[in-house]
């Protein structure tokens, strides 16, 4: 994501509405570059952001936090740590957690099942653009919470 797609997709998204509360979303990946983008992108959008480079150190944000996390973008396949195993701990422990996944392998290569946690998987493929990236979280904050 370059600089000028950040400040295209500032133009073209619609942020969320401004609520007492700000939405949080927990970014996780062991790319320390796409880390920081994809942050920066979604505090461009108004959210509450949290980052971590891999899955213990997300546990550890979530475990020290008073309010609830309300999306976690993961990365599906990090060195030695699943992304997918770590939503589905956040989703056992939050119910309401929102997750969308991402990964460099394309979604069509990797097995749903593997990632989808409470109802069908949300995804977006690396790279992306900041644009598509604001798209895709606004859609499944909005989407109904996972039944459990």
């Amino acid at each position: 994501m370059t600089t000028s797609n950040t400040s295209a997709a500032s133009r073209c998204i619609k942020r969320p509405v401004t609520t007492e509360k700000k939405l949080t979303i927990l970014v996780v990946d062991d790319d320390e570059a796409l880390l920081k983008v994809a942050s920066r992108v979604m505090r461009l959008y108004g959210y509450n952001v949290l980052s971590a480079g891999s899955c213990r150190e997300a546990l550890d944000i979530t475990r020290a936090l008073d309010e609830p996390i309300d999306l976690l973008l993961t990365d599906v396949l990090m060195p030695g740590e699943d992304g997918c195993a770590l939503a589905e701990q956040l989703t056992n422990e939050h119910p309401v957690l929102r997750v969308l996944y991402t990964s460099g392998y394309p979604s069509t290569v990797l097995s749903p099942s593997a990632y989808s946690v409470g109802g069908p998987p949300q995804f977006i493929d690396k790279p992306f653009a900041a644009a598509d990236l604001a798209r895709r979280v606004s859609e499944v904050l909005g989407a109904t919470p996972p039944a459990h």
